[in-house]
């Protein structure tokens, strides 16, 4: 998961992680032309390394969608709750991210869920 926090440590992050691994453009606070940009450096490096990238819809030259949105190929859905799970099974996921499970940047001040109710969250949707 990628976001304006990460700054240069994205870079090396890209380096180090395993072929077949998957990174999730978010960047929210970016403004778009410069996030449009940003996903196709991400992407270049993803393609050189064998990594999957998934980002909000519109991104020319990603594997799939992270959330709502047409996608042809790969969908992957935040869950924070069993209500956001539910919609993301329904929507076609293949995917479900299910957080926070513990304290996170991301999410100042949101309550971790736990493991134990993380797999509450997705229990039964396949």
């Amino acid at each position: 998961m990628t976001d304006e926090r990460m700054g240069d440590a994205l870079w090396h992050a890209l380096q180090r992680i395993p072929p077949g691994s998957g990174v999730v453009v978010r960047h929210y606070q970016t403004p778009p032309a410069q996030r449009r940009a940003l996903a196709l450096r991400i992407r270049r490096i993803a393609q050189a390394r064998r990594l999957v990238v998934v980002a909000r819809p519109g991104f020319a030259g990603i594997d799939g969608v992270h959330g709502a949105g047409r996608s042809a190929s790969l969908r992957t859905w935040p869950a924070h709750d069993r209500r956001e799970a539910m919609l993301g099974a329904r929507a076609g996921a293949d995917a479900l991210f299910v957080s926070p499970i513990y304290p996170t940047r991301s999410h100042p001040g949101a309550p971790a869920i736990g493991p134990a109710a993380a797999l509450r969250v997705a229990r039964g949707l396949d």
